[in-house]
């Protein structure tokens, strides 16, 4: 080969090394730069301030726009255009445009099927749905979502079909379930030959009114919310309780009789005459029940004391009682 096409050759690979180089590195640089400008010169990162500071002076559907446009321009993972979508939704319900909303809300459970706000997006396109007196479009939803619900959580009870919810089942299995958790006196009144219909018109109607509160928007409502969280907590407090202090106490029949022997001037009876004079002692076996409900109680309390100052330690919890004197 000639030497000046050797020449060529070489000069003609070098350049097409750079310019290859230069594509790469210049992918890297647009990959790597935090936010490019959009519409309107504005980075996805700047548009999302202008929304958030349009939401706080109360331009809702202005801020739903700059929303919007960001959602278009910004990258984020299914889960985050999931919540964007939401809130997007949110926005256009507060300001009363609900076809909209609607939309975004369906934006968002595509975005994400199996997100958190699952729950919530579907009470709320059934509150849509029923202000723009789409009713029959509102049950279709809720039926839908309810029957999805009991599917993918596999909650639905076996046995025979006792009654229907419009297009939801209500089984045997279901009501036993709801029996079984109630308290034991109100379930024996229930159990009793014929009752169990009463019990099932009463189930029933609590489901009904239980969606119509979903429909008007109640289990959003803040003093609901707070209510919840406080039934909530006291749920978790008591599965504490049943684990570290109820379930590690026991009375054997020996610690009734040694309680009972340290305890006598407890079970005597007062004198039906003269109230300061003692009584007849009764026999432990008179007072058994009383002296073991007695001990039980005295363990358990000392139980808990002894759980309550190991956390105490434990989290080096500094109490000041002298400032509720003021």
């Amino acid at each position: 080969m000639p030497a000046n096409e050797k020449m060529s050759s070489k000069i003609s690979t070098t350049i097409l090394i750079i310019l290859v180089l230069g594509f790469v590195g210049l992918g890297t640089l647009l990959w790597l730069r935090p936010s490019a400008p959009g519409k309107g010169g504005m980075s996805s990162s700047d548009r999302r301030e202008l929304a958030s500071r349009l939401l706080g002076v109360g331009l809702s559907e202005e801020a739903a726009d700059q929303y919007e446009m960001y959602l278009d321009g910004a990258r984020l993972g299914r889960e985050d255009r999931a919540k964007l979508a939401f809130s997007i939704g949110k926005t256009y319900q507060d300001q009363g445009n609900l076809s909209r909303a609607i939309s975004w809300y369906y934006r968002a459970e595509i975005f994400d099927p199996h997100s958190s706000l699952k729950s919530e997006i579907g009470s709320r396109v059934v509150e849509c749905l029923e202000k723009l007196g789409k009713y029959q479009s509102a049950q279709y939803a809720l039926e839908s979502r309810a029957g999805l619900e009991k599917k993918e959580a596999g909650e639905k009870k076996g046995g025979a079909v006792v009654a229907r919810i419009g297009g939801r089942e209500v089984t045997l299995g279901e009501l036993n379930e709801a029996l079984d958790k109630m308290p034991e006196w109100a379930r024996k009144d229930f159990e009793k030959p014929g009752k169990k219909a009463d019990f099932l018109k009463q189930y029933v109607a609590n489901e009904l009114m239980f969606e119509k509160a979903k429909k008007l928007g109640y289990d959003r409502d803040p003093e609901i919310q707070k209510q919840l969280d406080m039934f909530r907590k006291g749920l978790l407090i008591n599965r504490v309780l049943e684990g570290e202090v109820q379930n590690k106490v026991q009375v054997s029949d020996q610690d009734i009789d040694l309680y009972y022997r340290a305890n006598k001037e407890k079970y005597m009876e007062k004198d039906k005459k003269d109230e300061k004079k003692p009584g007849r002692q009764r026999s432990l076996e008179e007072v058994k029940e009383q002296v073991r409900q007695d001990l039980l109680r005295e363990k358990l309390n000392e139980k808990f004391n002894e759980l309550v100052q190991t956390m105490l330690a434990a989290e080096k919890v500094e109490l000041h009682p002298e400032a509720l004197q003021q």
